[in-house]
């Protein structure tokens, strides 16, 4: 349900697939445990969220997928990275430009391997930061 969620909001339907998500999110909390879907779920619904205006529900729900992706993967994982970066877009829209680092969520370690490489992938073809990339899953 959350892929075809997904696909409804890249189709231009995202109050649609903001249903989708939240029904898969109801079903994951029902069920057995699937920390790594019911990231990508909460990742997903947030982006959603986001493109809606709706930034505040939508940075709570970056946070709690940054939890579980971080227990899961560990912060040097893409899918860490990439909601570490959403949250920084959050921050960056809201005019909280002290909280615009993707590093904060690495403890503001600036040197982290994941957050310069994020950077240096994205500014090295455009001579933007992070913070201006698209929305990534």
């Amino acid at each position: 349900m959350s892929l075809l969620g997904w696909i409804q909001h890249e189709k231009g339907a995202s109050e649609e697939g903001r249903a989708l998500i939240e029904e898969a999110l109801a079903v994951l909390e029902n069920g057995p445990a699937s920390p790594r879907i019911e990231a990508r779920a909460l990742n997903d619904l947030g982006v959603i969220l986001e493109s809606l205006g709706d930034y505040e529900t939508a940075l709570a729900l970056y946070e709690r997928s940054l939890g579980l992706r971080q227990r899961e993967f560990g912060s040097e994982h893409r899918a860490f990275a990439v909601t570490a970066s959403n949250i920084s877009v959050i921050h960056y829209r809201a005019g909280d430009y002290g909280r615009l680092s993707a590093s904060d969520a690495f403890g503001g370690d600036r040197s982290n391997g994941v957050r310069n490489h994020h950077d240096h992938l994205f500014g090295q073809h455009t001579g933007r930061t992070a913070t201006d990339a698209p929305r990534w899953r």
